[in-house]
């Protein structure tokens, strides 16, 4: 990668983060787009979160 494209890569990054970061909702919006967390804020499994527990029956 030449210098030109690199410098026009972290200025294309920079931007992307600055439009993501306006505000809270917008943040959290766009991670649970990118499938990093879910609706309530948390990290999906897949990503390190823990799984939820659910209940299971006993038959009883």
């Amino acid at each position: 990668m030449k210098s030109a494209e690199r410098a026009a890569l972290k200025s294309a990054i920079k931007r992307y983060t600055r439009a993501k970061k306006a505000s809270k909702a917008i943040a959290l919006a766009s991670l649970i787009k990118e499938g990093t967390h879910t609706p309530d804020g948390k990290i999906t499994t897949d990503y390190g979160g823990k799984a939820s527990k659910k209940r299971v029956s006993n038959g009883g």
